[in-house]
């Protein structure tokens, strides 16, 4: 029988989108770290180190969303949960055919972006 680490298999999956995040929005590359964490994730901007915490798995739009938004920080540094924050955030996003309807900050519903279904949240899967 053949055991998956999950936390390997996230790891690799935030790797590989940061790398191509990094990439397209010409910033240097992120350490970023997938570990059991009982709070948020956290983007350490002097370290460009981010961890995200592996309960972000809820769903796999949660999880790009959450990678995509610990690196949003690194993008636009000091800028907290602006609107330009945000529209950053939503471009990003758009890539991955993830939308969001905010609830202040944070999302209160992630949609599939070319149909509109819920993916989590709202009536969707708890965010």
């Amino acid at each position: 029988m053949l055991k998956v680490n999950r936390n390997n298999y996230y790891q690799r999956s935030a790797s590989r989108l940061s790398s191509r995040i990094c990439k397209q929005a010409q910033i240097l590359p992120i350490t970023i770290e997938v570990k059991e964490l009982r709070r948020g994730g956290r983007a350490i901007l002097n370290s460009r180190y981010i961890s995200i915490p592996l309960w972000a798995n809820r769903t796999k739009e949660y999880f790009i969303y959450y990678v995509i938004h610990e690196i949003t920080h690194m993008i636009l540094p000091y800028g907290g949960h602006s609107e330009a924050f945000k529209t950053k955030e939503q471009e990003i996003c758009k890539r991955y055919n993830i939308a969001i309807q905010y609830s202040k900050a944070y999302p209160k519903c992630l949609l599939r972006h070319d149909t509109g279904q819920v993916v989590c949240g709202k009536y969707g899967y708890s965010i």
